[in-house]
């Protein structure tokens, strides 16, 4: 079934090429939907992509006992490791998104039913899943991003790899250790707002094969099992219940000296952003940006921003101490006309 416009075709069984004096070449066995247009698939009710068989057509339309059961593994796995962490010190998974999945998967409707789906894509493969493009690739959730594997997750980029949080980056190993190694470069780590614990069960090592190893603050203390110390700081103070032993070939007592280290400076600035609002047809060749509109901006903290835009259709700057996700709605005589998140 087919038309030459643009070469649509729908070929169905055993495909071959146009026949030529009664004989054709093989193309596969099948279905197939071609064409050198556009092809869009649409479902208000669910989509299920699987490669699982169901031979000579058994099972219903959305036959998915495998998806399921994989996603229970997935499950299991997500938050057996993430309590783990959470019991050990780390951060605690947030379970909402993979349950929800789950959930509206598992209550897809029955073959019998009336009944409607969630409108949820599922895709499974039993022998695995390849996507690639030469060009860029964009993975976005409105919500949780979840990535499991039972086995090995690797990540590797040819230039530079970034990793942003708004709240927080926990990082958890129950076996075979952390490492984090710079070939070359500077390895710089920073508590900008607070302090950095180092803490080991054994032993802890410092070292610097070239150069030296500075350590400044305004007060410096090294205290031992024993409560033996030394205070640096406003001078120099050395204590013990025991017997202090000095060891050196000559002893020289002169007079007072300082010396300085460089010590970072670190801003403070507070999560602060803008949205901007635009009419329906708006780009960046014929912009519609819509002025003196009001809005309101619905914080998770609870509170709540209203104004209007000014001329090129921003709102006002939006400053808190931390990240929140916001419900940013555009109205009309007091009333929400819609909103984004």
């Amino acid at each position: 079934m087919g038309t030459t416009h643009q070469a649509t075709a729908l070929n169905l069984g055993k495909l071959t090429d146009p026949r030529t004096d009664g004989t054709a070449q093989p193309r596969g066995n099948g279905a197939e939907l071609r064409t050198d247009a556009a092809i869009a698939l649409r479902a208000a009710q669910g989509m299920l992509l699987t490669t699982y068989a169901r031979t000579d057509a058994k099972g219903s339309q959305l036959d998915r006992e495998e998806l399921l059961k994989l996603l229970a593994e997935c499950g299991e796995l997500f938050k057996s490791l993430g309590e783990t962490a959470a019991a050990r010190g780390g951060q605690a998974v947030d379970v909402q998104g993979i349950d929800a999945l789950r959930q509206s998967l598992n209550q897809w409707p029955a073959p019998d039913s009336n009944g409607l789906g969630d409108p949820v894509l599922a895709m499974t493969a039993a022998a695995g899943i390849a996507s690639a493009t030469p060009r860029s690739q964009v993975h976005y959730a409105g919500e949780h991003h979840d990535t499991t594997a039972q086995n090995n997750l690797q990540l590797t980029s040819g230039a530079a790899m970034h990793l942003q949080a708004g709240k927080g980056l926990s990082a958890f190993a129950q076996d075979a250790g952390i490492s984090a190694i710079a070939n070359r470069g500077k390895v710089l780590v920073q508590a900008q707002e607070d302090d950095i614990a180092l803490n080991a069960q054994k032993n802890l090592h410092v070292s610097a094969v070239e150069g030296e190893v500075v350590i400044t603050a305004p007060t410096i203390r090294l205290v031992a099992d024993d409560g033996s110390y030394i205070k640096i700081g406003g001078g120099v103070e050395i204590g013990s219940q025991g017997k202090v032993t000095v060891h050196a070939s000559e002893h020289d007592w002169i007079g007072p000296k300082t010396d300085s280290a460089a010590i970072p400076s670190f801003g403070r600035d507070p999560a602060a952003q803008q949205v901007t609002f635009h009419y329906p047809g708006h780009s960046e060749k014929s912009p519609r940006a819509a002025a003196d509109h009001s809005y309101e901006i619905k914080l998770e903290d609870g509170s709540l921003v209203k104004g209007m835009t000014n001329a090129d259709g921003l709102t006002e700057r939006v400053e808190r101490e931390m990240m929140h996700q916001a419900q940013v709605s555009a109205l009309r005589s007091g009333t929400p006309k819609g909103g984004a998140q």
